[in-house]
């Protein structure tokens, strides 16, 4: 009987245990986006996440300062940016309060960024938009980010 028990106890523990089970990355709030230096119209598409809401850049270039629009995207378009934020490989999270991948911008590819908040801390991503500067592991990554910038303009 104590087998039995024992075995009851050890599976209920081991259940919750699974490796295919990804934990909620909800920062505080999340920006993502594209920048592209030496571009003359409308060279940086950016969105923030904060609140259970999308809001779009109002800048045209540049990354400082940053003004976001106090108006929302629709739900279908935060869905599409809390995806993106959930994405982000947890290889890259928490690492650094900066880091950089590749050499954004430094051919005038432009820049894919990232910065998000957690208790209280700022951390900030700038990765190439060359996919062979980036590590493979961050790829698929980059890809859907970009694919979700053509869909929220």
């Amino acid at each position: 009987m104590k087998a039995i028990l024992y075995l009851c106890i050890l599976t209920l523990a081991c259940s919750g245990c699974r490796k295919d089970q990804k934990a909620a990355f909800n920062p505080d709030y999340f920006i993502f986006g594209t920048s592209y230096g030496m571009c003359r119209a409308d060279c940086t598409h950016l969105f923030k996440v904060s609140g259970g809401q999308t809001y779009p850049d109002s800048i045209d270039r540049g990354l400082t300062p940053m003004y976001f629009s106090s108006v929302p995207l629709d739900s279908a378009k935060a869905a599409i940016a809390s995806e993106v934020q959930q994405a982000l490989p947890a290889s890259v999270r928490y690492s650094d309060a900066e880091k950089v991948i590749g050499c954004p911008d430094c051919r005038d590819q432009g820049t894919i960024y990232i910065e998000y908040a957690q208790a209280g801390k700022v951390y900030v991503i700038r990765m190439d938009t060359d996919e062979t500067a980036v590590p493979a592991d961050l790829r698929a990554f980059c890809n859907q980010l970009q694919n979700a910038i053509t869909k929220l303009k």
